[in-house]
């Protein structure tokens, strides 16, 4: 192979390496922000305002948090709770990205196993 070409052969897998790895991680990224969004709403969906559970859970965290007062044990409350179900969804979404990257490994594998030999062409020798 001429020194042009394996010059010109090195810089394209370079950029294809490398605009790869920026590529799955923006597409990553942007689906772990969306899927914390989505399950942060589902989450929330259950904490009705004035309902049973979210009125006790309400107020066994200010009854923790008396400390402070009792018009910030109420604000207090209400931000760790809404902490809580921050965290839960995030969790949610870190686990439906491993279930997507799981599935784009089988899927892959799938492709490679109909992969066949390459045709001659003008790179190999």
């Amino acid at each position: 192979m001429p020194l042009p070409t394996a010059i010109a052969v090195a810089a394209y897998i370079q950029v294809i390496r490398l605009l790869g790895t920026q590529t799955a991680q923006a597409l990553i990224t942007t689906y772990l922000r969306k899927g914390e969004q989505f399950h942060s709403y589902l989450t929330g969906l259950n904490l009705e305002r004035g309902s049973e559970v979210s009125v006790s859970a309400l107020s066994a965290l200010a009854h923790k948090m008396a400390g402070a007062g009792a018009a910030l044990s109420q604000s207090r409350a209400t931000a760790v709770l809404s902490k809580q179900v921050q965290k839960q969804a995030n969790v949610l979404s870190y686990i439906d990205a491993f279930w997507l990257t799981f599935f784009c490994a089988v899927g892959g594998l799938v492709i490679l196993a109909f992969v066949t030999k390459a045709p001659k062409g003008p790179l190999t020798a």
